[in-house]
C-alpha cells in the first residue's frame, strides 16, 4: 500500500506540474480557528505541513514565530494540536514526529536514576506523552524494536557518545491507522561518530 504522500506526489507528476505544500502554525490564533483555516485550504493543495507553536525566536522566521506566539498567548497546548490534527484528518493516517524532549521509559535513558527530577524525565511529563498516545498513537519506533538503550540523542560532555549514555527524545507518533503501512522505523545512529556531529541523530522511517 502506497502512502498518502507518495501518493499525492506521483499525482502533481502525473498532472505535470509542481506539488503545492504549505504550513501552517497549530493553534494560531485559536483551536477553532485553525482547524477552520486547515479545512478551508485543504481543497486547494497537495500537502499540509502543520507546525508546533514554541518559543524559540529564531528558529523558523518572523512570520512563522508570530503565528507561534500568538497561538501560545491564547494558551494552546500540545495535547490541544495533537486534537486538531486527528479532527482534521479524521480515521485517516498521520505521522507526527519531531524532538519532543520527552524520555518515555527507564528504557530510553541510560542512567535513568540521574533523571527522576529532569523536565525530559518526570513521572508528570511522560503522563502528558502517554496521553498523547492514547489518542489514537503508537510510539513508532517502540513498534520494531523493543530493545533497551536504543538512543537518539547524546550529549558532548562527559563522553557520553563514547560511553552510550544516551537519551531517546526524538520519536514517531503514528496514527493506529497507519500502522499497516509501515516497513520500518531505525535510528542511524552511525551518523553520531561523523566528523563535528549532531547531539541528535536522523530516525529513518520506510513506509511500504
Amino acid at each position: 500500500m502506497k502512502s498518502n504522500i507518495r501518493i499525492a506526489f506521483e499525482k502533481c507528476k502525473n498532472e505535470k506540474r509542481p506539488a503545492l505544500l504549505t504550513y501552517t502554525v497549530a493553534g494560531d490564533n485559536t483551536k477553532k480557528k485553525s482547524l477552520e483555516i486547515l479545512n478551508a485550504i485543504a481543497p486547494f493543495v497537495d500537502i499540509i505541513e502543520v507546525g508546533i507553536p514554541h518559543n524559540t525566536p529564531v528558529a523558523d522566521g518572523g512570520q512563522i514565530q508570530s503565528s507561534a506566539y500568538r497561538a501560545i498567548k491564547n494558551g494552546i497546548k500540545i495535547k490541544d494540536i495533537f486534537q486538531i490534527v486527528k479532527q482534521f484528518k479524521k480515521n485517516k493516517n498521520i505521522i507526527i514526529t519531531g524532538d519532543f524532549n520527552v524520555i518515555p521509559s527507564e528504557e530510553d535513558v541510560g542512567n535513568p536514576e540521574d533523571w527522576t527530577n529532569d523536565a525530559l524525565f518526570k513521572l508528570e511529563i511522560r503522563k502528558k506523552f502517554r496521553s498523547l498516545l492514547n489518542l489514537g498513537f503508537k510510539d513508532g519506533f517502540r513498534l520494531f524494536n523493543k530493545e533497551p538503550k536504543e538512543y537518539t540523542f547524546w550529549d558532548y560532555q562527559q563522553g557520553s557518545w563514547q560511553r552510550n549514555k544516551g537519551l531517546r527524545i526524538d520519536h514517531y507518533l503514528v496514527s493506529d491507522s497507519m500502522i499497516q503501512d509501515l516497513k520500518t522505523i531505525e535510528i542511524d545512529k552511525f551518523t553520531r561518530d561523523n566528523e563535528r556531529p549532531s547531539d541528535h541523530v536522523p530516525i529513518r522511517c520506510v513506509l511500504t
